[in-house]
């Protein structure tokens, strides 16, 4: 957050989610964060009806607890959760929608043609998966961004006669 207000919302549950298995909750490992690191948790009480409930159900929750948390016009990065980026939209006027496109996967780009009208801006880990997706975008105003993840790899070594004939994985 580069010492800038942050804000993070994740529904915090009753009882453990089912799916949970054990792990720990998001909430959880973002205490586990340094205070200056920290964003501040946005936590909505949220039962089992979140975990097995309806789409419609879960993107109210995040919209309720973006209205309640997160001033007007702070714009509100959406995870690759469909839910999120339906509640961002309810508030779209409120809050600029950025979506982040995080893999070259149909999900990404289902999610950026649907909320198209709503995003504010595009995010994506690399120029072909942004150029792809701005495609989608024609003809309308849209902030458009790469931020790559991962880590720069050498280039590979070629095969050179003696090496190992096996296959080595990373």
């Amino acid at each position: 957050s580069a010492g800038l207000p942050c804000w993070f919302v994740v529904p915090l549950p009753g009882d453990p989610f089912v799916s949970g298995a054990g792990r720990p909750t998001i909430a959880e490992l973002l205490d586990e964060l340094p205070p200056a690191r920290r964003p501040t948790p946005i936590t909505p009480a949220v039962g089992g009806e979140f975990e097995f409930g309806t789409a419609a159900y879960r993107a109210r929750v995040y919209a309720r607890a973006l209205q309640v948390g997160v001033p007007a016009g702070v714009p509100v990065i959406v995870s690759d959760a469909p839910d999120t980026w339906r509640g961002v939209t309810l508030l779209e006027k409120r809050n600029p929608l950025i979506g982040v496109l995080h893999a070259d996967e149909t999900l990404y780009y289902s999610l950026a043609e649907r909320y198209r009208e709503s995003a504010s801006a595009i995010v994506a880990v690399s120029r072909r998966i942004l150029e792809r997706a701005s495609v989608l975008f024609e003809g309308r105003p849209v902030a458009r961004s790469v931020i790559p993840c991962g880590i720069p790899l050498p280039a590979p070594r070629p095969h050179t006669e003696g090496s190992s004939a096996r296959a080595r994985l990373i």
